[in-house]
């Protein structure tokens, strides 16, 4: 007699949270701290030299399945990180988190549509807050994935290194990565549920708060660690 039923098995990933790590901010890095996944930290790095050091990055992370990225300047939870990984889980080959442009902005860096080729202020449809939230599904399409809990696979890393618009010091590098994304037809989706708090004042603009300083002057380092 047949098998009434399958039952289906779930291989469990190794996955690296990849924190880009230029700044000291207490209440994102409390958050970021307790996640329980391993880190690599990208110390006191601008983009430029993490695009540099990319290679790096990919060897330090030898052994691992998935790559997730995450900016110091967001406050990540748990069942946002959850989302993200059960989005990947289902088969999604690049699955983003989101954060709200800044304080008093809330827009969100997950976008319908990218309207020119390089980075501007007018480069980008974004979706509110409201929209994501409201969403019917949990995976939301875009155009634009933020280095808020966004992840896909080492080979995609390798196949997509992390790079910059301009050097030095180097910027853009969420735009760079869409870009190239999209031109390859790589679907890209927001996790409904991953939101991540962006405390920025102001969106396109420097930070001035001392607290949000970046602290480029100090050694580099990229540090794993591990549960």
């Amino acid at each position: 007699m047949g098998l009434a039923h399958r039952i289906r098995e779930t291989v469990a990933m190794n996955d690296l949270l990849v924190v880009m790590n230029p700044r000291d901010i207490p209440e994102c890095m409390d958050a970021i701290r307790s996640l329980q996944i391993d880190k690599l930290w990208l110390r006191r790095l601008t983009e430029g030299k993490i695009a540099d050091r990319w290679g790096e990055v990919l060897d330090m992370a030898a052994g691992y399945d998935r790559l997730i990225m995450q900016s110091d300047d967001g406050i990540p939870r748990s069942h946002a990180l959850a989302a993200v990984r059960g989005l990947l889980d289902e088969g999604h080959p690049v699955v983003s988190g989101y954060s709200n442009l800044s304080v008093d902005d809330m827009r969100v860096n997950l976008c319908k549509s990218l309207v020119t080729a390089e980075p501007k202020e007018n480069s980008y449809e974004f979706y509110t807050l409201q929209e994501v939230q409201e969403s019917m599904v949990p995976a939301v399409p875009t155009a634009v994935v933020g280095f808020a809990l966004t992840g896909m696979s080492v080979d995609l890393w390798t196949r997509f290194p992390f790079d910059v618009w301009s050097r030095p010091p180097g910027n853009a590098s969420d735009f760079m990565l869409s870009r190239r994304l999209l031109e390859a037809k790589i679907p890209m989706v927001g996790a409904r549920d991953a939101f991540v708090y962006h405390g920025k004042p102001v969106w396109n603009t420097g930070d001035r708060d001392e607290r949000r300083r970046l602290l480029l002057s100090e050694p580099s380092e990229i540090v794993l660690e591990t549960l």
